[in-house]
């Protein structure tokens, strides 16, 4: 899931102990990951941008958990549809 910009946390005090668990760089990495998919499927749609708060300098609480639940929620259309095409989910690249 790291390959895909993600960490597979539940609560926040999960995700910031997974966080402290990498290197400064591979957390560099995975935030630039994230943030390059969440704009990817922020800009396939203008509602979803909005949804999103694409272009908010200091998004709030509340965007970052969307954008959080809408990249979960993609990675896991992709791997459904390739499980579906009786196909093996990974590798996924669907960015």
């Amino acid at each position: 899931m790291l390959e895909l910009g993600i960490v597979p946390a539940i609560t926040k005090d999960e995700l910031y102990r997974m966080l402290d668990s990498l290197s400064e760089e591979e957390k560099i990495k995975l935030n630039r990951k994230f943030r390059k998919v969440w704009r990817k499927i922020a800009k396939s749609n203008t509602e979803t941008a909005k949804y999103l708060g694409l272009g908010v300098k200091e998004p709030g609480a509340y965007y970052i958990k969307r954008r959080n639940s809408m990249v979960v929620y993609r990675i896991g259309e992709i791997i459904n549809a390739a499980i579906r095409a009786d196909q093996s989910p990974v590798p996924i690249q669907p960015w």
